[in-house]
């Protein structure tokens, strides 16, 4: 597993940190001092051209939306406390956002989102005569997260009779997540996004200030999966439109682009890391391999951004991006028309 950086190390002007810009900076370096996974120029472009065909024949809203599934809680409109729910069911829902593949019985991210979302629901059905308002009974508030016990998270997460791996980390994750919002933001996360003042990178930077276990970096490098896949979910949920510099973030780097991406040829695996892939070896957390893949992911979707958005109407970013590609992923996955994606035992995707 990978050992946190100290809170002394991210929380020093998180004003004047730009965390997004630390990914970005260190995966591209890293991916140019390492041999263990190469990106292909000639197939990252005809994966560029797919993209745009793709683009010509749907318009862009169409082909890439956050909740295309409608996996999340989406509460009555009309509800005065409305932003509240939703910015704390995709704080918890990131929180825990990590490491399905080690399951036989194949708990999905469509899963952790479709049973949070009933327990979401099921809060205010409880208290149907009080709809807006705030209740710490709830199962999905401050105060019950800051409590949470491990038949209380089965009881959420679990409620389809799949397993789900690392239970006892997303427990501590969830308690983690509930005494952080009641010591500094009031109990409330909608109190978190307001404090990032309509900045996207500023919010990411909070998350990585005050939450350890949203510390997803080393020295070598940094990555900031569920930090940053939290404000993208934040500003597609709750259609916080006037945020600036969304296009700031990177990509989610998980292990389900790089197994497209390796299927498409554009990641090339050194053959003894591409055996071991094939064969479903664990890889270690923290490990070369691991960052390799990791940040010539970023590196890709960074150059599929600046190649798509060189015609004059496109405007994609790398969540834009991100979004597209893990569809396609969940899509050809399911159909069993990819290769293995790498495995390690993690709780940062």
């Amino acid at each position: 597993m990978f050992t946190p950086v100290p809170p002394s190390a991210a929380a020093n002007d998180p004003e004047n940190e730009n965390w997004c810009q630390k990914v970005r900076e260190s995966c591209h370096r890293y991916c140019q001092q390492q041999e263990l996974v190469t990106i292909s120029s000639d197939h990252l472009q005809e994966l560029v051209h797919d993209i745009q065909k793709q683009a010509l024949q749907k318009e862009k809203k169409e082909l890439v939306t956050w909740d295309q599934e409608e996996w999340h809680y989406n509460p009555p409109r009309h509800w005065s406390v409305r932003n509240e729910r939703i910015a704390l069911y995709i704080l918890a829902l990131d929180a825990v956002n990590f490491c399905f593949w080690p399951c036989s019985d194949k708990y999905e991210y469509c899963d952790l989102a479709t049973n949070l979302t009933k327990a979401a629901e099921a809060d205010h059905t409880q208290q149907e005569q009080t709809p807006d308002r705030l209740s710490s009974e709830y199962a999905l508030s401050a105060t019950q997260l800051a409590n949470m016990t491990l038949p209380k998270v089965e009881q959420i997460l679990c409620a389809n009779g799949k397993s789900i791996p690392l239970l006892e980390e997303r427990c501590r994750l969830w308690t983690e997540v509930g005494t952080v919002l009641l010591q500094h933001f009031q109990g409330s996360a909608w109190n978190l996004i307001e404090q990032a003042n309509g900045s996207a990178v500023q919010a990411v930077n909070l998350l990585v200030q005050y939450f350890p276990g949203f510390r997803d970096y080393l020295d070598a490098c940094a990555f900031l999966k569920r930090a940053q896949i939290c404000v993208g979910d934040w500003h597609a949920a709750l259609q916080l439109n006037s945020w600036n510099n969304m296009e700031e973030l990177t990509t989610f780097a998980d292990y389900r682009l790089p197994q497209l991406l390796r299927d498409r040829n554009v990641l090339q695996y050194h053959p003894q890391l591409a055996a071991r892939i094939d064969a479903l070896q664990e890889i270690p957390a923290q490990c070369p391999a691991e960052w390799a893949i990791r940040a010539a992911t970023v590196v890709v979707v960074d150059r599929l951004v600046q190649q798509l958005n060189e015609t004059e109407s496109s405007q994609w970013t790398a969540v834009s991006v991100d979004w597209y590609l893990w569809q396609l992923g969940e899509q050809l996955n399911d159909a069993g028309k990819l290769r293995p994606h790498h495995r390690v035992r993690t709780t940062f995707y």
